[in-house]
């Protein structure tokens, strides 16, 4: 028997969990933003579309979800905004989060001394498959089965970041196939197709 499909009860706790997780950790490497605002990078990422062509293989749609909205700092970090994506899969619910800060320093701050809530846990301190410094982690929180039951389920996280942008992909993953990594990927790509559009302006 396969396992039960679970999916997030709302949109808005899918979205509520991914702004938990940003506000706890983050990533950076040693690149610089180039010549691309802070500002204008979190714009462009709320209004572009996110293709289905950079999605993982049985990924149909990215739907942006708080897009641009401005949250409030972290401890010590200046925050700019937010841009977060509900992601339909295969076989779980999916989530991509971008966090915006005005420099790489403050991410990367926030990640080499993350906060984290009870219950959440370091599996990881990096993402196999970056040189990035990152996270991995899992997150306890709730979903609803294929029966329509409230469950308590995981939400699997890996966080890297490009300059001073963290990247973050997430998933329900009962089946422990790192379904998170192939997410991640997919939105640093989407960062970076971005980022080569305004830098050619």
């Amino acid at each position: 028997m396969g396992v039960p499909l679970v999916r997030f009860r709302s949109v808005a706790l899918l979205f509520w969990v991914g702004t938990a997780l940003f506000l706890l950790m983050g990533s950076t490497s040693d690149a610089a933003l180039s010549t691309t605002s802070p500002t204008m990078l979190l714009h462009a990422l709320a209004k572009t579309t996110y293709p289905r062509t950079q999605l993982p293989v049985g990924y149909t749609s990215a739907k942006v979800g708080n897009a641009g909205k401005l949250a409030g700092p972290s401890p010590g970090h200046t925050l700019l905004g937010t841009v977060g994506f509900a992601v339909t899969g295969p076989n779980a619910d999916g989530l991509v989060y971008y966090s915006v800060y005005p420099n790489a320093d403050d991410a990367r701050a926030i990640e080499t001394d993350p906060v984290l809530d009870p219950g959440m846990r370091i599996v990881e301190r990096s993402v196999p498959g970056f040189k990035s410094p990152g996270l991995t982690l899992t997150v306890p929180t709730t979903g609803t089965n294929s029966h329509g039951k409230t469950v308590a389920v995981t939400l699997t996280v890996a966080s890297v970041a490009e300059g001073n942008v963290v990247a973050i992909g997430a998933t329900i993953d009962q089946a422990n196939s790192h379904a998170e990594r192939p997410l991640l990927q997919s939105a640093v790509r989407h960062l970076l197709a971005i980022e080569a559009k305004l830098s050619a302006r």
